[in-house]
């Protein structure tokens, strides 16, 4: 059906087809009543001319389509659209809040890595010191805080504040420090000893973050090495007054009352009272000089008491190997008890130095001490063993002849009372062929021709004179080199008289 209505453009308006009915009759519609003009039209049955003006009520507005329309109604409309768009929006953004309270919470679970520790804290209060690896929760921020701490961290070098420095702020080594007589303050840096002395040192430093509750509460992380370093300055300037030079250039940082041991202790109860939470492992002097000028007669110094070290640790060395091999086990307790024997003697105590020769001699047998710290047999080795045998040997040997001897002359006793005359003819024929069987007789064959007088001129052999020289030149040398090993062995068995011998 169309439009009765005259167009919007204000032109002709269309005609009705004829094959249409008639609407006149029909009621219209809801909403679609007929304006005046199209009620005119019907009752004359001519289509009126579109007016160029149209006129509203007021409180009305004019549509698009001509048609007034109340303006409630039109700001209804809008202001529900607006509402709607309202509505979604709030319900974004209600949606937003959520998810971003959401991440704000979770933004408190904080990875604690391997090697670190954290301190959890609540309001600025410390709620957990000692928080370990793993995923960890705190509250977020600004209601609550992980703070991670790396427990471990690098050493640290003191290599500028006691030690001459080079250009451009480099630390020297030992060899490159110059022999002067003056040091450059605060280019140079040194130690004044207790006995005045000025001695250049350097340090390594090895720490911790042990307590972390007053680490975070009191450390301000950028100052913690110039605090470390400080507690550990002062440590070594006070220990280092309190040796001479000669005792800090000797010492190592091993050694219970060094002076690195000392720092330690200084600078630690230094940051103890400060409660930092920092504990110092290891301080350790890894380098100490005496000035440049005078450290040729330091070395020099240095070289022979190291020389001297070295001699008497040699000596002592061959000591114990020539008493080992001397008396083996034993060695000890015939030390102290010859020792005391001699000092026994000096006192002119017979009564004790016999008791103490009783007790040289059971040891030396094998025996138990009697009255003695030695109460249980010791075992006698080495040279002593070798002599005591050569000594019961020589004395079987000497017991053996003297026996022999006996026999013999009581032998020649018994001939000699049967008849005397021929016992005596054989012990001076026997006499005779000894002498002249010894290597310097020369026996000479003289013919007797019933003489009285008998003139004979005779001389030496040449040939056997050099030989006997020679042989008497041999024992000679042999009997003085048997004596001389036998004062020697003795001189080692010889014990000073105020000195004590140790096996050991």
């Amino acid at each position: 059906m169309s439009d009765p209505r005259p167009p919007q453009d204000g032109g002709p308006g269309e005609d009705r087809p004829d094959n249409l009915p008639p609407q006149h009759n029909l009621p219209p519609p809801p909403g679609d009543e007929p304006t005046p003009e199209e009620k005119a039209e019907d009752v004359a049955g001519v289509k009126p001319r579109v007016a160029s003006m149209k006129l509203a009520r007021a409180g009305q507005v004019i549509d698009p389509d001509g048609t007034p329309v109340d303006e409630r109604d039109r700001l209804d409309t809008a202001n529900a659209s607006l509402l709607d768009a309202l509505r979604i929006t709030f319900r974004l953004l209600i949606g937003g809040m959520f998810v971003l309270a959401g991440a704000y919470f979770l933004s408190g679970f904080q990875p604690v890595n391997e090697g670190e520790r954290a301190v959890r804290t609540v309001f600025g209060a410390v709620q957990a010191s000692d928080v370990g690896p793993g995923f960890q929760f705190s509250l977020p921020y600004p209601f609550g805080e992980l703070v991670r701490v790396q427990t471990n961290p690098p050493p640290l070098s003191e290599e500028s504040r006691f030690w001459p420095g080079m250009d451009g702020g480099a630390s020297r080594s030992a060899d490159q420090i110059r022999a002067r007589g003056s040091l450059e303050p605060g280019r140079e840096g040194s130690l004044i000893t207790a006995d005045g002395n000025i001695a250049h040192a350097r340090f390594n430093i090895v720490y911790r973050r042990n307590d972390l509750g007053r680490y975070v509460r009191n450390i301000y992380p950028a100052h913690e090495e110039r605090l470390l370093l400080a507690a550990v300055r002062r440590g070594v300037v006070t220990a280092v007054a309190e040796v001479d030079i000669d005792e800090l250039l000797k010492q190592s940082s091993s050694e219970a009352g060094s002076v690195a041991a000392r720092a330690r202790q200084i600078a630690q109860q230094m940051l103890d009272e400060a409660e930092t939470g920092l504990f110092i492992e290891q301080l350790r002097m890894i380098d100490r000089v005496p000035p440049g000028a005078l450290r040729q007669a330091f070395n020099s110094v240095q070289d022979a008491e190291a020389n001297a070290s070295r001699v008497v640790s040699e000596a002592e060395r061959d000591a114990r190997q020539l008493l080992n091999s001397t008396a083996g086990q034993a060695v000890a307790s015939l030390t102290e008890l010859i020792e005391s024997y001699g000092n026994a003697m000096e006192l002119g105590d017979a009564e004790e130095a016999a008791s103490l020769l009783a007790r040289i001699d059971a040891v030396l047998e094998g025996e138990a001490v009697p009255g003695g710290e030695f109460a249980a047999p010791v075992m006698v080795s080495g040279r002593v063993t070798e002599i005591l045998n050569d000594a019961r040997r020589s004395a079987t040997s000497s017991v053996s002849r003297a026996r022999s001897g006996l026999e013999s002359f009581r032998a020649f006793e018994a001939q000699y009372a049967e008849n005397p005359e021929l016992t005596v003819r054989l012990a001076w024929q026997g006499a005779l062929t000894s002498v002249l069987g010894r290597p310097f007789v020369q026996t000479f064959m003289l013919p007797v021709d019933g003489e009285d007088v008998l003139r004979v001129r005779i001389s030496q052999d040449p040939e056997l004179a050099r030989q006997l020289d020679r042989e008497q030149k041999r024992q000679e040398a042999e009997d003085a080199l048997e004596r001389r090993n036998r004062e020697r062995m003795m001189d080692r068995f010889r014990t000073q008289t105020g000195g004590t011998v140790t096996g050991g």
